[in-house]
């Protein structure tokens, strides 16, 4: 059993390396088009077609989500990985050896970094539609002027 928690330690390993990389930035370039998105619609719909708005609107809304599902899967790895090693460490069979159960103690649950100091967790994507999407918009709206059509 360890040479199978090891594999999958070692795995995860690799795949936290890969996506350290490529996480973050993948994360911005939905940061991007979620806001960009959000204020075509909101302060830019005077100009565009409805064909286009819907579209426009729709893109966002699949991002968003896309956003909140990455961030909950993320989560659910960490809880999972807990999870997992607290059944080792409190099964009754051939496991519960001395020697077994402080293996399985000094093994860390997996954690999803997003980049050097962030860490997903059960309010990341909360934390980052507040402070990130919907105060960019905000500040957009406020400082950008509304299009004005001279006729």
């Amino acid at each position: 059993m360890k040479i199978l928690y090891r594999a999958h330690a070692i795995l995860h390993q690799f795949a936290t390396q890969l996506v350290f990389e490529i996480f973050p930035i993948a994360i911005q370039l939905l940061y991007i088009i979620m806001i960009s998105t959000f204020f075509i619609v909101l302060r830019r719909h005077e100009n565009l077609s409805s064909l286009f708005l819907l579209a426009l609107s729709m893109i966002g809304l699949t991002v968003c989500i896309s956003l909140q599902v990455s961030f909950k899967l993320g989560y659910q790895l960490t809880e999972d990985s807990a999870v997992f090693l607290k059944s080792f460490t409190q099964s009754k069979s051939r496991y519960k050896t001395k020697e077994n159960r402080q293996f399985f103690r000094s093994c860390q649950r997996f954690r999803l970094n997003i980049g050097n100091f962030f860490k997903v967790s059960r309010n990341t994507f909360p934390a980052v539609m507040h402070e990130i999407i919907l105060n960019t918009v905000i500040n957009l709206l406020v400082t950008v002027p509304p299009t004005t059509n001279h006729v």
